[in-house]
């Protein structure tokens, strides 16, 4: 354990942005990072001017609060097992709210990631589309 908080403290020699967050301070991001969130928050400020949500996954809840990104629901970190039956329906309505999601870093068969249940996954992946990507995340679009 010494060692590895050793190694945190000395850093790892790359080089990292100072990002200044809107709700969260300051933080300091290795550059991939820095890209990823920059194009998020960018895209985000752009649904947001048009009244529409936007969901980051797998475990974004942070970046969701350090930007101002208002969870539509109470899942923002997805585990297998997290969603429990019985909230299964209130998990595609929180869907059926959003406008757009994006699996950071993902490929276009990212869903997976998400670790939904077989159930909802059913329901709530046919209300995508493919829409690119957005730095290393991929992206998709509400119907």
């Amino acid at each position: 354990a010494c060692v590895a908080v050793g190694r945190g403290a000395l850093g790892s020699g790359e080089p990292v942005v100072q990002v200044h967050t809107p709700l969260a301070g300051t933080v300091f991001l290795r550059e991939e990072a820095f890209v990823r969130t920059a194009a998020l928050a960018q895209y985000a400020s752009e649904l947001r001017a048009r009244g529409e949500s936007f969901l980051v996954g797998p475990s974004a809840g942070g970046w969701h609060a350090a930007y101002g990104v208002p969870l539509q629901g109470r899942h923002a970190w997805f585990l297998a097992g997290f969603i429990r039956p019985w909230e299964e329906d209130a998990v595609v309505a929180q869907f059926e709210r959003l406008s757009a999601v994006a699996v950071c870093p993902g490929s276009m068969n990212a869903w997976d990631r998400l670790h939904l249940p077989p159930a909802v996954l059913s329901r709530v992946r046919p209300m995508f589309t493919e829409a690119g990507a957005l730095a290393d995340c991929a992206l998709w679009r509400r119907r």
